[in-house]
């Protein structure tokens, strides 16, 4: 199976996810299309349980759960 067609761990497309917000928030531009997708998708697209937890972000919608395209970036590129 390639990498582009491997699921993500809900887990590690977390962990993914937070590193992509933390290079975002330390970037020098200030708008960008993949800081707004980021901003767009913490804002609206997260979802949690009972406890607390996230169960859903935009990443983790697709069936094969990939995670979205700046996470599966990262995930190619470090596995």
């Amino acid at each position: 199976m390639s990498s582009t067609q491997t699921s993500i761990q809900k887990e590690i497309a977390l962990e993914l996810c937070e590193v992509i917000r933390n290079q975002h928030q330390h970037s020098k531009w200030p708008f960008n299309f993949s800081k707004m997708q980021c901003w767009g998708c913490w804002k609206f697209g997260k979802k949690f349980d009972e406890e607390g937890n996230i169960t859903n972000i935009c990443g983790l919608n697709h069936p094969e759960n990939r995670g979205c395209r700046q996470i599966n970036n990262l995930y190619d590129q470090l596995y």
